[in-house]
């Protein structure tokens, strides 16, 4: 099943006046002015452009009124949300402080600041220019070529070993939570609102398993999606293989055309697949190998990163 994804305009007229004044501060014909009572957003202004939607969230473009700096402002009114997903929303703020001051962090996304009042959050990120995988991947019609794909994806694999090195899981892993310039070839990986620590201390030789269920339906692993006790690393792996399957095909290997989940998760529990049959006999095994049922022999990204496929020529 092809995919397609879409950016739609808004107005402020169809923002509810929380959320205006929130993120406007007193915005007036692109000007901001100083508001009556104190708002520490006032060197925020968001533009009328939506960059994406969650559950409980938007995500609006904005600038930094000092500096002009583009930003993305991502804000969650949490008043009515229930505890879960208030616990989840403050544990992204606190992966993304972290990742901020993580080594070789240049593909992950860099936090700005944080920003909380009256029952609502507002998370300033960096901006970045272009679209996701998912829109760079529906620019061909059978697929990304093997030699054009290994850039981005390598990349990708590269920005997961950050986190995998600094025992960090990002659990949702997926072709709209990588944004990709297809004319500078920059690559950040965003959406830190399922990630965790693979750790609980650092002396720790083996990994936390993790119980809750989350992530997408088509990029789950057969363990997460038997509820069963998984590590997070393997879990990634299995998304990372699916990303791939689908940049070098334009279709997912677990699919149902009535998209049924159930079905879906049917599929993935038994990891029978068939590849396309212009698929390289490079990438068949690492295929394989990443998309195996049983996480145990899954490799890491470290030793997907040495697989002869990246070296080949086609």
């Amino acid at each position: 099943r092809r995919f397609s994804f879409g950016r739609p305009m808004i107005s402020f007229e169809q923002l509810s006046f929380s959320v205006y004044y929130f993120c406007c501060a007193c915005m007036t014909n692109g000007t901001v002015l100083p508001s009556p009572v104190h708002n520490p957003l006032h060197k925020y202004q968001a533009q009328d452009y939506v960059l994406g939607e969650g559950a409980h969230s938007q995500v609006y473009l904005g600038r930094n009124v000092q500096t002009s700096e583009s930003v993305a402002l991502k804000l969650t009114d949490y008043t009515n949300l229930p505890t879960n997903s208030i616990k989840q929303l403050r544990s992204e703020v606190s992966m993304l402080k972290k990742i901020s001051t993580l080594p070789n962090n240049d593909d992950l996304l860099q936090l700005k600041d944080v920003i909380e009042q009256d029952g609502e959050m507002c998370i300033i990120t960096e901006h970045i220019e272009g679209g996701d995988l998912g829109d760079y991947c529906s620019e061909y019609a059978n697929g990304i070529p093997e030699r054009i794909a290994k850039w981005p994806f390598k990349k990708l694999l590269q920005a997961t070993e950050v986190l995998h090195s600094n025992n960090i899981c990002h659990r949702d892993l997926k072709l709209e939570n990588v944004m990709y310039n297809k004319e500078t070839h920059k690559l950040k990986l965003i959406d830190f609102g399922f990630a965790a620590e693979t750790k609980i201390r650092e002396n720790l030789e083996e990994n936390v398993l993790h119980t809750d269920s989350c992530g997408s339906v088509h990029y789950a692993a057969p363990e997460v999606v038997q509820h069963k006790a998984y590590d997070g690393k393997k879990a990634d792996v299995w998304s990372l293989g699916i990303i791939l399957f689908v940049l070098l095909s334009g279709l997912f290997p677990f699919d149902d055309s009535q998209n049924r989940t159930e079905v879906i998760f049917d599929q993935i529990v038994a990891a029978d697949f068939f590849m396309p049959s212009y698929f390289s006999s490079d990438v068949r095994p690492l295929l394989r190998s990443m998309l195996n049922k049983d996480p145990k022999k899954r490799p890491s990204v470290e030793e997907v990163l040495r697989h002869p496929w990246f070296t080949t020529h086609r």
